[in-house]
């Protein structure tokens, strides 16, 4: 699997994002939710959203390129099949705050794989 984000495992479409914010299966930490909808593709995909109020467009840029660079390194754990919504909210997180965040709601949803034995 490539390491890199290709723009396939990206959501785009108008269609596709309002289906995915409107979608049930929905979970939470402190400073970010994920939304989780079915694909039916071989592969997950990704939308990093930040939350309402959040900062200047530096501060929005900036979470998002931490979204993406997140799921890049977590891609090869995931389950494959879904897409996925990503939405931060302000604070003085670091990245690895942010991680942590990210793996708690991966887990949370049951989308991560289990190799071990």
């Amino acid at each position: 699997m490539k390491r890199s984000l290709t723009k396939a495992e990206r959501v785009n479409g108008r269609r596709d994002v309002r289906n995915l914010f409107f979608s049930p299966r929905r979970w939470s930490v402190h400073g970010c939710s994920l939304r989780v909808r079915s694909n039916g593709l071989d592969h997950s995909r990704l939308l990093v959203s930040p939350g309402r109020k959040f900062g200047n467009a530096v501060q929005r840029n900036y979470v998002k390129r931490v979204g993406r660079e997140i799921f890049r390194n977590t891609k090869s754990e995931l389950l494959p099949g879904y897409d996925l919504a990503f939405i931060f909210y302000s604070g003085d997180y670091t990245f690895q705050d942010r991680k942590n965040q990210v793996t708690a709601l991966l887990m949370k949803a049951g989308l991560l794989r289990c190799d071990k034995p």
